[in-house]
């Protein structure tokens, strides 16, 4: 019984069996020797090249996931003169009601105005104004600047004492409000020395919080971004 083996070609260059063509032969023998180990370091190299891609894509994956902001957004919800009595986890985001607005520029013309002699409650109320005036705007400026032209609440409660009541607040445009106010003037006996008639116009922006830090001072991103008061004669 014959047994044929088919000749690598390694073994037909040997027995003169080639093509006859040194090149090819030659070619032929180098790629049997060689060839499997070409095509190992190739498959490693494409293998690592993956395994590049693949760290990179968990890379900037974990980086995106990381840059998404943490905030939790809250309602707050208010009693019927627009009082904050709760907080709850809110799974989106509407318009603040007008009457919330109106709530809220109230008790920040109390505080923006008025004047009280502990000095530890006067820091407190400022704290809250300065917290609903939008950085870099013109109410900003404007505060900054009355506050420091002889009307600085801790040198006036040397002296007096101021309390505001609302007279009028009425929306004059989507984003602009118009107030009338009473201020009371007490001296440091408690005793009435004057009662004087405001009005003001406020520019307002809603800008719902994005961090923790501005929902415990501004929890409804209720805004001034323009503003202008004066004594009515």
């Amino acid at each position: 019984m014959t047994i044929f083996k088919r000749k690598t070609p390694a073994s037909a260059l040997l027995d003169g069996s080639g093509t006859g063509n040194a090149y090819t032969d030659a070619s032929a023998v180098w790629l049997e020797r060689y060839g499997s180990y070409l095509q190992q370091a190739y498959n490693w190299r494409l293998v690592a090249i993956l395994e590049a891609i693949g760290i990179i894509v968990a890379i900037l994956g974990l980086a995106y996931v990381a840059a998404q902001t943490k905030f939790i957004p809250y309602v707050v919800a208010v009693d019927k003169i627009g009082e904050p009595v709760g907080v709850q986890v809110a799974d989106h985001v509407d318009g603040v009601d007008p009457r919330v607005v109106r709530a809220e520029l109230a008790n920040w013309i109390s505080d923006a105005r008025g004047v009280v002699t502990d000095r530890i409650v006067e820091k407190q109320n400022l704290d809250r104004v300065y917290a609903m005036v939008q950085n870099g705007s013109e109410a900003r400026g404007y505060l900054d600047a009355w506050y420091t032209k002889g009307h600085s609440p801790f040198d006036l409660a040397n002296t007096e004492t101021v309390t505001t009541s609302i007279d009028s607040m009425l929306p004059i445009s989507p984003t602009t409000w118009q107030i009338q106010w009473t201020e009371t003037i007490r001296d440091p006996q408690g005793q009435v020395t004057a009662t004087q008639q405001w009005a003001g116009s406020v520019g307002v922006a809603i800008h719902p919080p994005t961090d923790e830090a501005t929902v415990l001072v501004n929890p409804l991103g209720v805004y001034l971004t323009t503003l202008d008061w004066t004594k009515k004669i």
